[in-house]
């Protein structure tokens, strides 16, 4: 009996043996289908999170560009308007300059008017001095005074624009 018991025990060794070579290649073979499961998945998530980076970069893109395109047109929108600022300054500089003219004609026709006129009338040497000198400081202020008009006319036009 003894040999039967040591066969059986031998074989019972040999049978836990295999079982036991079994239940490892049963976790290993777990192991790399979980590998694998894991690796799927990955792979899975990896494109997901590609699909929604690359929605948000066009979404962005989108976003931004509008953004710019906006900021494009109201620059230049400002430099239309800051054309037409820069126009209408000129126009107001140049009626301002050809009033100037006109004003700066007529003062030299009532000088030459006036010079032919006053010589002729005065006699006395020192009366013609205190004369003059009069007439120039009327004539002083009344081209300060119409400057003052001109530029009080210019100041309320830049004002209004």
């Amino acid at each position: 009996m003894k040999s039967t018991d040591f066969s059986r025990n031998i074989i019972m060794l040999i049978m836990n043996a295999i079982l036991g070579m079994y239940t490892k290649f049963d976790e290993v073979t777990n192991l790399k289908c979980d590998y694998l499961e894991a690796l799927e998945k990955c792979d899975r998530l990896e494109k997901e999170l590609s699909k929604r980076t690359e929605n948000i970069n066009n979404k962005s893109f989108n976003e931004l560009s509008k953004r710019f395109s906006e900021l494009e047109q109201h620059s230049v929108n400002l430099e239309l308007a800051l054309q037409q600022n820069l126009k209408a300054q000129l126009q107001d500089k140049s009626i301002a300059i050809s009033e100037l003219k006109k004003l700066i004609e007529k003062m030299k026709r009532k000088f030459v008017e006036t010079k032919f006129e006053k010589s002729s009338v005065i006699r006395q040497p020192n009366a013609f001095k205190s004369q003059r000198q009069s007439i120039l400081a009327r004539r002083d202020n009344s081209i300060r005074r119409r400057l003052w008009v001109l530029k009080a006319h210019y100041g309320k036009s830049q004002a209004s624009k």
